[in-house]
């Protein structure tokens, strides 16, 4: 009768490498998408924390969730006050916002850069509705929002 036992240990091994190498790929691929994944969340949690903190009437608190860069480089504390509280007396506080679309923005020269990023924001106020484009960038560990076309 003939023996068998190379073949099932040549099995047995082949088993081995194919598990090993699909754990290999399913960490390969959890270290490429959790940054990314990490960085949309992050980005979703600061648009929600700068429109709840509107939503509340809070200016100052909104205002912790902006760099002085881009087109509100220059912008007080007092100055973006005087912005919402205009905003809300002319179109009513803010009663709902929905984030819609987060990307990475896309550098011409190097692709993807992962540390900056837009968010189309739908904010409904009492007497108007409309989309806001927020670009945020990663400042240290938080995300900041460093432009923005309207309040």
């Amino acid at each position: 009768k003939k023996s068998y036992k190379w073949l099932w240990i040549t099995i047995s091994i082949l088993v081995v490498l194919l598990l090993a190498g699909c754990g290999f790929c399913g960490w390969a691929f959890s270290q490429f998408f959790t940054p990314i994944v990490q960085s949309e969340t992050d980005v979703i949690n600061t648009a929600n924390n700068y429109y709840g903190a509107l939503q509340n009437q809070d200016y100052a608190g909104a205002y912790q969730y902006l760099a002085p860069q881009g087109s509100i480089q220059g912008m007080t504390q007092a100055t973006f006050a005087q912005h919402a509280q205009s905003a809300d007396d002319q179109y009513g506080t803010v009663r709902s916002y929905t984030i819609g679309t987060v990307s990475p923005v896309t550098n011409p020269t190097t692709g993807l850069d992962f540390s900056s990023s837009t968010a189309l924001i739908n904010v409904t106020r009492i007497h108007q509705s409309y989309n806001v484009l927020l670009t945020l960038q990663k400042s240290g560990n938080d995300w900041k929002i460093v432009d923005f076309d309207k309040i």
